[in-house]
């Protein structure tokens, strides 16, 4: 199975188009598109992609929010309960005939005012129990943009802190492993890069331990960024899985004519 996130930075309908085209060019399975608005872009890509025949799960954001969408050429169903703080932020459906739940998010980011602060400290800590529900249920992977880095990352930022840090201490108790760190153990690479030059790993892909042999490939890709999709890269896996979902009729649009993707 092949997966992919990347933060589509909210994209005005022009942007979207190119998006939706460099993503048409890809074969992966399933992807995860973190950063949607509520906005005619955001809502283009959505339409675009289920007309093709993905199975879509996103739920709208408010004004000024923003969300995560899941798109899946292979048969998935909706998970429930969905997460009941800011649920526009988190995603998750299962493979059929499996048990592997995949689980999209986006985390909040935050500057030093309290209002934003607790706001990213709630929706991390619910998203944790969230996630600690189904640990005997579904053989998960988690990616998205969480908006927080490794502590083990290089240079290390004064700005966060340690309850930020935590969030991979949770993941990994919940038996849950870095996929970019299980490849990549001493690799210094960034998702995401500000306009003074520091760079930031935002973006994760987290899989169950049962997974970690079955990972060939995680890595970040940055022609997004360079090719200017998103400001950031975008981040890939390859993973082996046990079962063989069935797969959807996904076509894609050229020149007005249907065509096989």
């Amino acid at each position: 199975m092949k997966v992919l996130t990347l933060n589509i930075a909210n994209p005005a309908p022009a942007k979207a188009e190119r998006q939706l085209a460099w993503l048409a060019e890809r074969d992966d399975d399933v992807i995860v598109l973190t950063e949607t608005g509520a906005g005619p872009g955001s809502v283009a890509l959505v339409d675009a992609l289920a007309f093709a025949g993905y199975a879509t799960s996103w739920e709208r954001p408010p004004a000024e929010e923003r969300g995560v969408l899941i798109a899946s050429r292979l048969e998935v169903t909706e998970a429930s309960p969905r997460l009941p703080y800011l649920p526009w932020r988190a995603r998750a459906v299962v493979l059929a005939n499996s048990r592997i739940a995949v689980i999209g998010t986006y985390i909040p980011s935050r500057d030093a005012s309290p209002t934003r602060t607790e706001r990213k400290k709630r929706f991390m800590s619910e998203l944790c129990g969230w996630l600690d529900v189904d640990t005997a249920t579904y053989d998960r992977l988690v990616l998205g943009d969480f908006n927080v880095v490794d502590r083990r990352d290089y240079p290390r930022y004064a700005f966060f802190q340690e309850w930020e840090y935590s969030f991979f201490d949770v993941l990994t108790s919940l038996g849950m492993a870095d996929g970019f760190r299980l490849m990549n153990p001493a690799s210094r690479e960034y998702s995401w890069v500000d306009r003074t030059g520091s760079g930031y790993r935002y973006d994760h892909t987290f899989v169950d331990r049962a997974f970690t042999s079955a990972v060939s490939v995680c890595s970040y890709l940055q022609e997004t960024r360079h090719l200017q999709l998103s400001d950031h890269a975008a981040m890939v896996m390859d993973v082996d899985i046990p079962s063989d979902p069935p797969r959807r009729a996904v076509v894609r649009l050229m020149s007005q004519q249907p065509v096989l993707f």
